[in-house]
């Protein structure tokens, strides 16, 4: 059995071989934003962090606004009990949307937050 999993991980790579290929890119990502804030102050660096949630918050606007106005129709408008079950299914679905958007911007802005976090980390 052992024989089978050399054989394996020869042509295939290991586990952690596999994972290093798939993070690769990001790292190199991450180093070249890091080589472009060698410079920075920690002002400014404050600054680049406030832009990342913002551009995550501008991201999310539409649906977060979606949400408050089903919620204010739901509890202001609205007094049967089923409709109110529709709108609230509709804010989860919206919710489930939200969370993927904020995932992909997540990913969207990984570089520039970890290379943000490593050049704040090498001033301490």
């Amino acid at each position: 059995m052992a024989g089978i999993q050399e054989i394996l991980s020869r042509f295939f790579g290991s586990k952690s071989d596999r994972d290093i290929r798939t993070i690769m890119p990001i790292v190199h990502l991450v180093k070249e934003e890091f080589a472009r804030l060698e410079k920075t102050s920690n002002d400014e660096l404050r600054a680049k962090t406030l832009e990342l949630k913002k551009f995550i918050q501008d991201y999310i606007s539409e649906e977060v606004y979606e949400i408050e106005k089903l919620k204010n129709k739901a509890e202001n408008e609205i007094s049967d009990i089923s409709e109110k079950q529709e709108i609230f299914e509709q804010i989860d679905k919206i919710e489930i949307k939200i969370s993927e958007k904020i995932e992909k911007a997540l990913n969207d802005i990984l570089p520039k937050a970890f290379a943000i976090v490593k050049e704040t980390a090498k001033g301490f």
